[in-house]
């Protein structure tokens, strides 16, 4: 295994942990990996019609960042704030949202009202339990 690399099977049995050298017992062991519900914001505005070309390429790192059972949504923002797509778990949507965005006539640039909106869709948002996890509702 090369150093820096993830290591993903470890379980509490290949875990000591100390409290001034007493051994303590590992009540709870989870690695993580649980579901994220993610807003991009994307600012639509004339300003970034030169970033255009690059951020609609299928090659710009984006891509799978809400993890295999999360959800996303887009909010576009410009003089105004659009919510372009609603939270998904269907990540061809979310690319497509992405990869099809256009610029509007405009200089504006509302982003803490975007900022404000994604905050609130995310605060919307069911907690996660294990008979429900994220996703479409």
């Amino acid at each position: 295994m090369r150093k820096g690399q993830l290591i993903d099977t470890l379980d509490a049995k290949d875990l000591q942990v100390t409290d001034n050298g007493v051994p303590q017992q590992i009540t709870h062991f989870d690695l993580g990996g649980d579901p994220l519900s993610i807003v991009f914001l994307v600012e639509t505005s004339t300003r970034i019609t030169p970033c255009c070309p690059r951020f609609r390429s299928r090659n710009c790192p984006r891509r799978n960042r809400h993890g295999s059972d999360g959800e996303a949504a887009v909010v576009g923002f410009n003089d105004s704030v659009d919510k372009l797509q609603d939270f998904t778990t269907n990540r061809d949507a979310v690319e497509k949202t992405l990869t099809k965005l256009n610029t509007v006539g405009t200089q504006g640039s509302k982003l803490y009202d975007a900022m404000a909106l994604g905050v609130e869709m995310l605060s919307g948002r069911p907690l996660p339990t294990a008979d429900a996890p994220a996703g479409d509702e």
